[in-house]
């Protein structure tokens, strides 16, 4: 179909876990570079955004995964944008290996003013210049993501210079790692991971030191509540939710 985005990535040895299934960030990455090209074929990237001082910035996701690639897989990616409103546009994703669907997300983001730091509404440019294809889309649904009081498995970072991305701030794909990386061992290396919601709620440069924490949803449950704060403001970054198996 006319406007969908396809790019093709193989899974490199240094992109995969100990049991040779491709990290979450890593998938992630394909998908945003998928996202970028997509928005630059229909003319709406980044940088054209940017010359006149707006951005896009990702606020809010829900994945599916049905499995992770392996080592030496390739994968497809399809992606295009799924609506938009006064203040979101969404952008919808799928994840084949071959023919078979292995993933598959919508995702919402808004527009930047970089020189105020704030969103802004959709301007009257970008609702004209943004299609939606209707291609079995996703529903536009994202829950509150609740907050634990019992957050734990500290992992600190301090955002440096190969965490940034062209807007100046911390890669979203970084994210994803970091949040991972506050979970028990046994999680990671022994459950699979299903469903993710992901809430974006302020950005990060370059010398920020920032906090991961994971807690249990409920007692002996294989779903995670998920926290990036700032260390010197406990300024929450993001949120999520995650779901195993």
């Amino acid at each position: 179909m006319e406007g969908i985005g396809r790019e093709l990535f193989r899974i490199r040895a240094n992109e995969v876990n100990t049991r040779k299934d491709a990290h979450l960030h890593v998938l992630i990455n394909c998908m945003q570079e998928a996202a970028w090209n997509n928005a630059a074929d229909l003319g709406f990237s980044v940088y054209e955004l940017l010359s006149n001082n707006i951005t896009w910035v990702i606020q809010g996701m829900n994945l599916n995964v049905l499995r992770l690639p392996k080592h030496g897989e390739e994968v497809s990616v399809e992606t295009w944008p799924s609506g938009l409103d006064k203040y979101y546009v969404y952008r919808d994703f799928r994840i084949y290996v071959g023919e078979e669907l292995i993933c598959e997300a919508t995702s919402r983001w808004l527009v930047f003013d970089v020189n105020e730091r704030k969103m802004i509404a959709v301007p009257p440019s970008l609702i004209e210049a943004v299609p939606s294809f209707n291609h079995d889309n996703l529903p536009h649904v994202f829950e509150k993501i609740p907050i634990s009081a019992e957050y734990k498995g500290d992992y600190e970072i301090t955002v440096g210079w190969h965490h940034l991305d062209a807007n100046g701030h911390v890669n979203n794909a970084m994210y994803f790692q970091w949040m991972l990386e506050s979970l028990p061992w046994e999680v990671l290396s022994s459950k699979a991971l299903q469903h993710l919601e992901i809430t974006f709620r302020s950005e990060c440069s370059q010398g920020d030191k920032l906090m991961s924490q994971s807690a249990y949803e409920s007692p002996e449950s294989s779903v995670f509540l998920h926290r990036i704060s700032k260390l010197n403001s406990d300024k929450e970054v993001i949120l999520a939710r995650s779901v195993w198996s």
